[in-house]
């Protein structure tokens, strides 16, 4: 049998559908390797393809101002329709967030044009997982210097959600934020005090939200959402088959818990 006759089995699940094609456009640097984890055990059949846009490192406004660029993001949804991608994500939050609502839904507009089909972006998927849970209140820790961090507490602003207390790493990149543990986050989310809304935001896709949520699970009162959560659950909603945002975290079964 030739390999040509084989690849459509594999391709295909049980019920004979092909799998969901998942396409992710990534700042400066490929996402973190939880992405892989959670896609590979959240239970829908589903193949992912990363486009690396061209950009610097940095959370400088005007670098994520360039960052965010929407011509820049548009070369990257070319590549992503050429795959035949079913949707297409900008997983930056800093860079969809930077420049305001208007900006972030125009950008996710143009995106969905170039990439030839549905498309978002990391910072209104948290808009759509906040609306999803009912919550309007939040709190923050953030691996952006004071400046962006701002600029996040206003886009959520302009969608009636109120930044209750912020905590800022002052990273000033995606390198240094990757670095970020769970023993440094959990001492930022006891700075945040007791006023913390229904919900606290791991902005940055850099940051291995997902496997700090894991590791941290049960030790504070609000839920947490991550920037890699709710981009994966965001492409999922967009595709018609919804996946629990807890379940994202559940995926990852193998965690050190040797911070504390």
């Amino acid at each position: 049998m030739a390999f040509s006759e084989i690849l459509p089995k594999i391709a295909r699940n049980s019920a004979g559908q092909p799998p969901l094609r998942i396409g992710w456009l990534a700042p400066y640097a490929e996402l973190p390797g939880e992405y892989a984890d959670v896609l590979a055990g959240i239970g829908v059949p589903n193949v992912a393809w990363q486009v690396v846009t061209e950009s610097e490192d940095t959370h400088d406004v005007e670098g994520l101002r360039a960052l965010a660029a929407i011509d820049r993001l548009t070369d990257g949804a070319a590549r992503l329709r050429r795959w035949h991608a079913d949707v297409a994500i900008w997983a930056c939050t800093s860079g969809s967030f930077i420049a305001g609502r208007e900006f972030a839904e125009a950008q996710s507009e143009a995106i969905a044009k170039a990439a030839g089909c549905l498309a978002s972006s990391t910072s209104l998927a948290f808009i759509a997982a906040l609306r999803h849970l009912g919550i309007d209140r939040v709190s923050m820790v953030a691996s952006y210097p004071e400046p962006a961090t701002r600029r996040f507490v206003e886009f959520l602003a302009e969608f009636r959600i109120k930044a209750l207390s912020v905590a800022s790493f002052g990273a000033a990149g995606a390198r240094a934020a990757e670095r970020l543990d769970a023993r440094a986050v959990a001492a930022k989310l006891r700075q945040l005090g007791q006023e913390t809304g229904d919900a606290i935001l791991l902005p940055d896709t850099a940051v291995w939200g997902i496997s700090l949520q894991a590791e941290l699970a049960g030790r504070f009162p609000a839920m947490m959402l991550s920037a890699n959560q709710v981009t994966i659950w965001e492409a999922f909603r967009l595709l018609g088959k919804p996946v629990d945002l807890g379940d994202i975290v559940s995926t990852l079964r193998f965690v050190s818990r040797d911070w504390a």
